[in-house]
Formats: C-alpha cells, structure tokens, sequence
C-alpha cells in the first residue's frame, strides 16, 4: 500500500487537483486539535481512494491489453513459421535430398542445411503474404547476394582487376555517340582509322547496351540496377551562351551546339529509350562538370561504372578519371571508344590505366553474363 513520505507529500500517482479544498484548511484558522487532524487525514484518504483505485483499475486493464497484444502476436508468428515450414517441405524437399541435407520425420520437423529457418524470416514472409506484398522473383547473375565492393576492400583486395562487374550495382555510360559527332571525314588525313574505329564503336556499345537492357529485364518494377546513361553535347540556350568558355573557344561546332530548338541527334542502332534509359546533355568536356550525374549515380546505388564513347582522349577520359575521384569502380571498354587518330585514342588509354580497368567488349560481356 502507497504510503505518504516523512515530509506529508502525495504517492506519486496521486495530483493535489484529487484533494478537496476543504481538506486542505490550515489547522490554526479551525481551531481543530490533533483528533480531528486525525480524522480530517482519514477523511481526505477516503475521499482520495476512489481516484487510486480508477488509476489501479486503469494499469491493470492496461497490462491485459498488452498481454492479450503479445499474445495474439506470438500465435501470429508461430503460424508464420508452421507456413513457412510447409512452403519449405514442398518446394525445397526434393532438392535438399539431392543435396545430401538432411530432413526429419519425427513429428513432422525437418532440417535444411542442418538449421530450422530463422523464425523472423518466417514472421516477415507471413506479414509480407497478410499485405499482399509479393515475393520477389528469383534471379541469377546480377550479383544480389555478394559482399558490397567497399567491404571486399576493407578486407584486403588491393588490385582493381579483382573485382569482376555486377549488373545489380553498374552502370553503362555512353559519351557523346550522336551524328554530330560521328561523321567520317573523307577529307581527314586520318581516313583510314576513322573508317573503321568508328563503326567499331558503334558495333560493340550496341552490344553493351542489349546486355545492360537484358539484365535490367530480369529486375521487378522500380528496382535499381542494370542502369543506361546517355551523354550528349547539347546547349540549354538555341544561341549556346550557356557553355563554357573554353567550348566558345574551341571551333565553330562547340561554339554553336545543339540546343532546345535543334537537338542533338543519336546515331541509329545507339539510342536511348525514352523513359527507360537515363539523357544527360552537357556543355563540358567531363559529364561530372556540367550535370548531376554523380546525384543521379549514388540515388541508384551505381558502384561501377561501365565507360565507351567518344572521344578517347577527351571526353571519356575526362569521365573515367572523374568518376574514379568520386569512388566509382571504372571499366573502360577500350573497343567500344574512338578518337581522331590512333595516336590519340592510344594517349587516352594510356591516360586513363591507373584510374580503371581497361577490357574489351566481349571481356565485359562475360562478366555482365555469368
């Protein structure tokens, strides 16, 4: 029972607004003597049990209700778990066997891998089913299930080249591949290598782009992964003074680039999708410089970057080196890029060695495939 403390002060449960005035009169102005203090103590105690007793009534209710919550909350897990439990037997059943796993009969349990499933898992997979919330579909190759790549390094790989592509967490960044750009200069004195750099570059991004497509096929709605990103040199202004000094001092084309009332056109065979794959125009020679293109990577958890285009020792150098300062794993598809000249698309690659890894396009397809 609540008893008052040496110094006359209420249970804690008990607020002086419960204490009738009357109760409260000073004893000098009554003129009461120490019985009817005494009586005037009872009185007010009684008057103050009906209100305790409210507040007694009120917790206990309380600890039912709680009680009757947590119990309706373990037969909801345990029914859970019993699901999961049939789902496991007659869908897994068959294939743990061959697996040597092992499954008991005893009153009906069994074991996978020599442990019962977690019982939080069976709990989310009830709730999930209850909401209505599907399952998602099961995949392969898109790397899911690995390590993240920073806890991979944390743990000691130090070589880049360790570090194979994952669908789930790349991207493939095309650079500037439009007909502005891409025409062959029969008057070039460099001919010969554009004849036949720059319809490689086109073969092979056309290839990269069927297995980005493919895999980001395989994910469920609105999932990440599998990214298409498409750069091109276009002005926000029909007159380009948006763009950068260095642009409006680099020749007539860079001067007077595509803008809102003459786009930037893209070489057939390599075009975005519209609403599927990501456009960028930019107005610099790195995407990083003049778009938010690191923004848009991180919001897609993009670890790796795959990087081709045009040109080498421009354009997507400038992206591979950038994207590698900003912590993106850079693969650089060196059969997939062109520049000017020889000379020129070899200085790019040999620009950007220590910033990425350099594969062909069928090496990179491997990876995005198996």
């Amino acid at each position: 029972m609540e008893r008052e403390d040496s110094s006359g002060s209420l249970p804690s449960f008990v607020s002086e607004t419960e204490i009738e005035p009357s109760d409260v009169q000073p004893a000098a102005a009554s003129g009461e003597n120490n019985v009817d203090k005494g009586r005037r103590k009872t009185s007010s105690s009684s008057k103050r049990t009906p209100s305790i007793t409210k507040r007694i009534e009120s917790f206990s209710s309380f600890k039912s209700l709680s009680s009757s919550f947590s119990s309706k909350l373990d037969d909801e897990r345990n029914a859970g778990e019993a699901g999961q439990a049939e789902r496991v037997e007659s869908t897994t059943a068959p294939e743990s066997v061959a697996s040597g796993e092992t499954q008991g009969n005893a009153g009906g349990q069994h074991t996978l891998n020599g442990s019962d499933k977690s019982g939080s898992k069976a709990y989310l997979a009830s709730m999930n089913a209850r909401l209505g919330i599907r399952e998602p579909r099961q995949r392969s190759s898109l790397g899911e299930d690995l390590p993240s790549i920073r806890s991979i390094i944390r743990a000691g790989v130090t070589n880049r080249d360790e570090i194979k592509l994952r669908p789930i967490s790349s991207a493939l960044l095309v650079i500037d591949i439009q007909k502005e750009l891409s025409t062959v200069d029969i008057n070039s004195p460099h001919i010969e290598y554009a004849k036949i750099a720059f319809p490689r570059m086109i073969e092979n991004t056309s290839k990269l782009l069927a297995a980005m497509r493919t895999n980001r096929s395989r994910l469920e709605p609105k999932q990440i992964g599998s990214e298409v990103i498409f750069t091109y040199i276009e002005a926000l202004t029909d007159d380009s003074r948006d763009v950068s000094l260095d642009y409006k001092l680099s020749g007539a084309f860079l001067a007077n680039l595509p803008g809102p009332s003459n786009p930037a056109q893209f070489v057939q065979g390599v075009e975005p999708i519209p609403g599927k794959d990501i456009r960028m125009p930019k107005t610099s020679c790195s995407v990083f410089m003049s778009t938010n293109i690191d923004y848009v990577l991180r919001n897609l958890n993009v670890e790796q970057l795959i990087i081709c285009g045009q040109l080498t020792d421009q354009c997507v150098e400038s992206a591979c080196r950038d994207a590698a300062d900003r912590g993106y794993l850079v693969t650089v598809a060196k059969d997939a890029c062109a520049a000017q000249c020889t000379k020129d698309h070899l200085k790019g690659m040999k620009g950007m060695k220590g910033f990425s890894r350099q594969l062909t396009t069928d090496e990179i397809l491997k990876e995005l495939t198996t």
